[in-house]
């Protein structure tokens, strides 16, 4: 029996793309990729195909060589399992070393490969270009290739006294740029990601990538994943509804670290609630800008703090035009109010209507965080206020006038 020594399943793609990967135990050893799903059938059955259009463009690179790729069945293909050292590792190695030149001349030589094929010419957008890598807007002159194999990462290629081409599942036949081929390529780097900035910014330097394209080009990887993925969410989407804070991790193990602050809206319909938006923070002074003209809303529901807490309401106002008013918080679920703070015993929160405002402006501070301190405060607040209403009443009652009276007549 065969034994399997690696396998790795991509299974968060859309059916027609999901595949297993396989290293058999032998000699030599051997590599399969196979369909997960009889709708992938068609997409492992392009590897054979692709492999023969790459060692065509790359027949006069002398810097890699394209690892050989046949079908053994429908729905699997096999591979040469090459060993050596993959570019993600020497990247890797040159870092630890501190060796940025050495660094600088694998990008170079990633350079090469990318753009080392024989039919190659300015680039000219078709219209399977807009639909999996989207509508951007890219500069005039860039360079492609006739056909593009945008799986050219570091850890796909091998060196071995040269470099391999491991894997190319997904080329296109159609032109794609060669700048955003590489991009690709240092983006999915785990090893370039770890550098400081201005060290990623040298990177992309070297082989001519500037700030503005590198945006365009994520928007490319974003709309590729799209198309492999379908209906799962890609990692860069997934990112951007991540909250994306950096704290000490020693922090971490202490209470009470973080407060979620989440607003929704309500419209023309009592009752259903929009939400505007839902994050945590650790922040404890709050501040925050709502605006509100022409959106419809009729009043805003705030939740400042998942649980009970005594919050230091500092400012709440509204602009209509250029003028920014006060103005009053009437509705909350608070226990208790003194002075600007606000005793809240259950899960927080606060209503504000809008009055044909413009933007409203919310400002406040979270005190304190648990039921026991709120609760604990509140008693406190609660018993104080008892004892000055306790004054007050003796205060008019006849024995404590006399009592003024004798005690003013004594000082006298």
């Amino acid at each position: 029996m065969r034994k399997v020594v690696f396998a790795k399943f991509s299974k968060e793609r859309r059916e027609e793309y999901q595949i297993m990967t396989q290293v058999i135990e032998g000699n030599p050893r051997r590599l399969l990729k196979k369909a997960a799903s009889p709708k992938a059938v068609g997409h492992i059955q392009k590897l054979e195909a692709s492999c023969r259009i790459l060692l065509e463009e790359y027949k006069d690179n002398k810097e890699v060589i394209i690892c050989p790729c046949s079908l053994v069945e429908e729905g699997t293909a096999e591979f040469s399992y090459i060993e050596g050292e993959s570019m993600e590792e020497r990247l890797e190695k040159c870092i630890n070393q501190q060796d940025w030149e050495g660094l600088l001349e694998e990008i170079r030589l990633l350079e090469r490969i990318v753009s080392g094929v024989r039919h190659a010419g300015e680039f000219v957008r078709t219209d399977s270009f807009d639909a999996i890598f989207g509508e951007v807007r890219l500069p005039e002159g860039m360079r492609a290739g006739a056909v593009s194999n945008v799986d050219i990462i570091p850890t796909n290629l091998i060196f071995r006294n040269q470099y391999y081409m491991i894997d190319y599942e997904w080329v296109f036949d159609f032109p794609v740029p060669f700048s955003f081929i590489l991009f690709r390529a240092l983006f999915h780097s785990v090893e370039i990601s770890k550098l400081p900035r201005e060290m990623i910014d040298k990177v992309y330097d070297t082989v001519h990538i500037s700030e503005e394209e590198r945006r365009l080009y994520l928007e490319m990887e974003i709309s590729l994943q799209r198309y492999i993925t379908g209906e799962y969410t890609v990692l860069g989407e997934l990112y951007r509804r991540m909250d994306r804070q950096c704290y000490m991790l020693r922090e971490l193990d202490t209470q009470n670290v973080f407060t979620r602050v989440r607003l929704t809206a309500e419209k023309e319909t009592p009752g259903e609630a929009e939400e505007l938006f839902n994050y945590r923070t650790k922040d404890k002074e709050i501040s925050l800008n709502i605006p509100l003209q022409n959106t419809g809303i009729q009043r805003l529901f705030l939740y400042p703090e998942e649980k009970s807490c005594i919050l230091e309401l500092t400012e709440v106002a509204a602009r209509t035009g250029e003028d920014w008013t006060p103005i009053s918080l009437e509705q909350h679920n608070g226990a208790l109010v003194r002075e600007n703070c606000i005793y809240f015993l259950d899960k927080p929160f606060m209503i504000i209507e809008n009055e044909d405002y413009d933007e409203v402006g919310v400002k406040y501070r979270i005190i304190f965080k648990t039921a026991e301190d709120a609760k604990r405060m509140s008693e406190l607040v609660l018993n104080i206020r008892h004892l000055q209403d306790k004054i007050k009443k003796m205060e008019n009652t006849k024995v404590w006038k006399a009592y003024r009276k004798y005690k003013d007549m004594r000082e006298k």
